[in-house]
C-alpha cells in the first residue's frame, strides 16, 4: 500500500480515509505532527504583551501566580532578559527573602522562524521548557513554551471558547480577543479564515486596511465579516466574526 514515498499532504488524506481504524483524536494529532514542518515558532508564540516580566530591582512579584507559568526577568531593559522563574518558584523566592538569581533558569533563544519540527526537537535536546522568541533584529517578540508545542499536536483538552478568548453569539457570531489566534479559531469554529498572513485577528484586520484603526470599522473578505468593537491606542482589543 505504500510502495511509494507520500508527501505531507497525501498522508493527510490516507488519515482521513482510515476512520474506521483511527480514532478522531488519533487522527487530529497524527496530521497535527504532519503540519510541525509547515509551521514556525512565531505561529504559537506567546506574543510580548501578554508576556507579564519581572524587574530584578523592583520588590514586586505578580499577585496572583498562574500555574505553570514562565515569568521572565529582565535587568534595565526589557530586552536584556537575565532568565526566567516558574510560577511554582516565585512563592519560595517571595517567602525566602533570598536573591532572586537562585531561582532563575538561564535564558534560551530562539528565532522566530525556527520550524515547530526543529524546535521540538531542540526542547528534548536541550531540556528546556520555555524559549525567548527574537525576531531578525534580536529584539525580544515574546515566549515559545514546550507545553504549548505539545497542545499544539494532541490539542487542548476540553478547550471551550472562554479559554480561546471567544463568546459564541446567539446569531452564530463570534466575539473574540483581538489577541486571538486565526488558526485555533479556524479550527475551534471549522473555519478557513486566511492563515497565510497575520497569526492573530487583531494583525488580520491591520493587515487588511493597512493601517491602524482610529475607531470602529467593519471589512468583509473572503466570505467573513470583521466588525472592531473595542480599539485601544496601539491594538484591536475586541472583534465580532460572522460568517456570511
Amino acid at each position: 500500500y505504500f510502495s511509494k514515498s507520500l508527501n505531507r499532504e497525501e498522508l493527510k488524506s490516507v488519515l482521513e480515509s482510515q476512520t474506521d481504524q483511527v480514532d478522531q483524536e488519533e487522527m487530529d494529532a497524527l496530521k497535527s505532527l504532519l503540519e510541525l514542518k509547515d509551521l514556525t515558532v512565531e505561529d504559537i508564540l506567546i506574543p510580548i504583551n501578554e508576556v507579564i516580566s519581572i524587574k530584578k530591582s523592583d520588590d514586586k512579584l505578580p499577585v496572583n501566580i498562574e500555574k505553570n507559568i514562565f515569568y521572565p526577568v529582565f535587568n534595565n531593559d526589557e530586552n536584556e532578559i537575565l532568565g526566567f522563574i516558574h510560577s511554582k518558584e516565585v512563592e519560595q523566592f517571595r517567602n525566602l527573602k533570598t536573591d532572586i538569581d537562585d531561582f532563575l533558569i538561564d535564558p534560551y533563544y530562539v528565532p522566530e522562524s525556527t520550524s515547530l519540527f526543529s524546535q521540538l526537537k531542540q526542547f528534548q535536546k536541550q531540556g528546556n521548557e520555555v524559549g525567548m522568541v527574537v525576531d531578525e533584529y534580536g529584539n525580544f517578540i515574546g515566549l515559545v513554551t514546550l507545553e504549548d508545542l505539545i497542545e499544539q499536536i494532541i490539542g487542548r483538552l476540553n478547550q471551550d471558547e472562554e479559554e480561546l478568548g471567544i463568546l459564541l453569539n446567539e446569531d452564530l457570531s463570534i466575539t473574540a480577543d483581538g489577541s486571538t489566534s486565526i488558526r485555533e479559531l479556524n479550527k475551534h469554529m471549522s473555519w478557513k479564515i486566511p492563515e497565510d498572513g497575520a497569526k492573530t485577528l487583531s494583525g488580520f484586520v491591520i493587515d487588511h486596511i493597512d493601517h491602524f484603526p482610529k475607531g470602529n470599522i467593519c471589512i468583509t473578505i473572503e466570505g467573513y465579516q470583521i466588525e472592531t468593537t473595542k480599539v485601544s491606542e496601539n491594538f484591536i482589543d475586541e472583534v465580532k466574526v460572522s460568517r456570511i
